[in-house]
């Protein structure tokens, strides 16, 4: 397999994994198994299987035990980010902007993704684009029946579990060095850094996939489910 594309990964691998509780205090979540393997060797496989393998890992909550299982993975071009304290979702970032030369992408460690990244980031280019948010339509259900009432309270009609399409924020961004400026010297999530960007008049945009391809695996019914879902999956090896 020749490995040439340039372009880094950065996986933030730092969470406490509350969500996941009990198993998160004795494994950090990016360690939990996902059939055969880690949640975050999924995740680096499937960079890897499309000729990525420029890895940066932002750690903080049992950073000792996920540089231990990596050590044994030969394959793998990793390099560690270690926060002293927890950073946000994108705080970390700012430990590497003497590391990082143009454009990247970041992820979380608890969201698998089967899509072809290289359109990814070709999107992201043509765009000339500094931040591309990687995002689905998702469509929620209510388990109740929804009273329509007038302004004086009288009942209109009851709509029985309704569902709603919302436009979701799957996790997997790329980004162009330019936008770290823009990080403080604190713990920073993802939302407060793209609304930075867009205040600096910096180009953000939407690149679409289908509500097919993606799991958020940071909670249990998500996790539990994602067994099953991950077998129709391309980008893993199974």
């Amino acid at each position: 397999l020749s490995l040439t594309k340039k372009i880094p990964i950065v996986l933030m691998a730092g969470g406490f994994g509350k969500r996941l509780a009990p198993f998160t205090n004795f494994l950090p979540k990016a360690l939990l198994p996902l059939r055969n393997k880690p949640i975050l060797e999924q995740i680096i496989l499937s960079f890897y299987n499309y000729r990525y393998n420029d890895f940066f890992l932002c750690l903080n909550y049992k950073s000792e035990i996920i540089k231990s299982y990596f050590s044994k993975k030969k394959n793998f071009k990793i390099k560690y980010v270690n926060e002293n304290k927890p950073l946000g979702t994108c705080g970390a970032l700012r430990l590497l902007k003497n590391k990082l030369k143009g454009d990247f992408f970041l992820t979380n460690c608890d969201v698998l993704f089967d899509v072809n990244y290289d359109d990814i980031l070709n999107f992201h280019k043509k765009n000339k684009n500094q931040i591309t948010i990687v995002a689905s339509e998702k469509e929620y259900q209510l388990q109740y029946g929804v009273c329509n009432l007038t302004k004086s309270g009288k009942l209109l009609k009851i709509v029985e579990k309704p569902s709603f399409d919302f436009i979701i924020n799957a996790g997997l961004y790329v980004m162009n060095k330019r936008v770290l400026s823009f990080i403080p010297n604190k713990s920073y999530n993802v939302p407060e850094l793209i609304q930075a960007a867009i205040k600096k008049k910096c180009k953000v945009e939407v690149y679409f996939i289908s509500e097919k391809s993606w799991i958020d695996v940071g909670q249990w019914d998500e996790f539990d489910n994602s067994k099953n879902k991950i077998k129709s999956f391309n980008n893993f090896n199974i």
